[in-house]
């Protein structure tokens, strides 16, 4: 009699836990033997590039990859990038898939893919570097180009160049000048500050008469600095005596009028341009700006928030 009780109680326990598990998973209920579902049909990637220094890359087209695609270079979708930075489309997310941009602009460069997080996101950073030689077609510059890796030679002989400068330093500034340009003389005291005050923080100066000066006349050149008669300090270049080719290089960089100075970042970007003489203020807040430790890229007024 005890026997046929307790089967009896066995197997309506099994036949109990059975219905609810059935109708548990039917409707959906949270139980221990429910299984997680993978998630299929369309989501949406995003992706957003920006230069090594955060700075959004604008207008740049790139392809979304199926990692499952024997093709190494074939598409799920073609993208352009917008003001931003930033791209999206809706994608199978049964899928894995990596962003490849084929054709970076002229300076940057790019890593042969780049794969989407957990969240169906690209963060993408391109890295940048001077740009060699290519002067021959070359028609100007806007704020936010990579600058090409000019060569110089100064008055003292010694041989310049962008790259070389930028090696060691946070920020290269170009200032164009002449002998006979009354407000080139005005400013060449700011200037020379603020190179004494900020050398040593990682900033070389090229300063280039590019107006046909003769040599010598630029070898004599003397400002009045401090209550004296001084020679400019830093490196200083008759601006003919280079490899930049049939490339007048003031009104590449957009000057019109002297004096014009140009900043370019540690990371070979075109951020800053002054046409006219600049202030103490204005040049310190450039100069700490690029220099700064938690340094991220802007452009023109940007940068001054």
């Amino acid at each position: 009699m005890i026997k046929r009780l307790f089967s009896a109680v066995l197997a309506a326990t099994v036949l109990l836990t059975w219905g609810l598990s059935l109708f548990g998973c039917r409707n959906g209920e949270d139980t221990p033997t429910q299984q997680p579902v993978t998630p299929t049909g369309p989501a949406t990637y995003t992706v957003r590039i920006t230069t090594e220094y955060g700075l959004p890359i604008s207008g740049l087209s790139f392809i979304i990859h199926n990692e499952e695609s024997a093709n190494a270079t074939s598409s799920v979708a073609r993208l352009e990038t917008d003001l931003n930075g930033c791209a999206s489309a809706e994608l199978d997310s049964s899928k894995s898939y990596s962003v490849i941009i084929q054709y970076p602009d002229a300076g940057f460069i790019a890593e042969e893919k780049y794969l989407f997080n957990t969240d169906r996101h690209a963060e993408v950073r391109l890295t940048t570097s001077p740009i060699e030689g290519g002067f021959e077609d070359f028609d100007g510059y806007t704020l936010g180009d990579v600058v090409h890796n000019f060569g110089f030679t100064d008055i003292n002989g010694a041989e310049l160049s962008v790259a070389g400068a930028l090696s060691n330093n946070k920020l290269l500034i170009l200032n164009f000048w002449f002998a006979g340009c009354g407000p080139c003389r005005s400013e060449f005291p700011t200037l020379i500050s603020a190179y004494e005050k900020y050398r040593s923080a990682g900033v070389e100066l090229f300063a280039i008469d590019d107006n046909g000066d003769p040599i010598g006349t630029i070898r004599d050149y003397r400002v009045d600095y401090k209550g004296e008669s001084v020679a400019l300090p830093f490196p200083t270049v008759k601006g003919d005596a280079g490899d930049f080719g049939r490339c007048e290089l003031i009104t590449a960089f957009g000057g019109n009028a002297y004096p014009f100075t140009v900043f370019i970042d540690r990371a070979g970007m075109i951020c800053y341009v002054h046409e006219g003489i600049i202030s103490t203020q204005v040049l310190e807040s450039l100069i700490e700006h690029f220099t700064s430790d938690d340094y991220e890229a802007r452009l023109g007024t940007d940068i001054f928030g």
